[in-house]
């Protein structure tokens, strides 16, 4: 079951996100093809998270 790395850059956490491909064949395809160049992207956690 192949997995995705996401490492946030600051702190150097590092996860690996398993991708269920019997779950969500389409889903996985796209997300490894898109993938498949280092992506940097901005994430918003608090916002949408609701009251804290």
């Amino acid at each position: 079951m192949p997995g995705i790395n996401i490492t946030e850059p600051r702190s150097m956490l590092s996860v690996t996100a398993l991708l269920l491909h019997e779950k969500a064949p389409e889903n996985a395809a796209f997300l490894l093809a898109y993938l498949e160049q280092p992506r940097v992207v901005a994430g918003i956690h608090a916002m949408w998270t609701g009251p804290e």
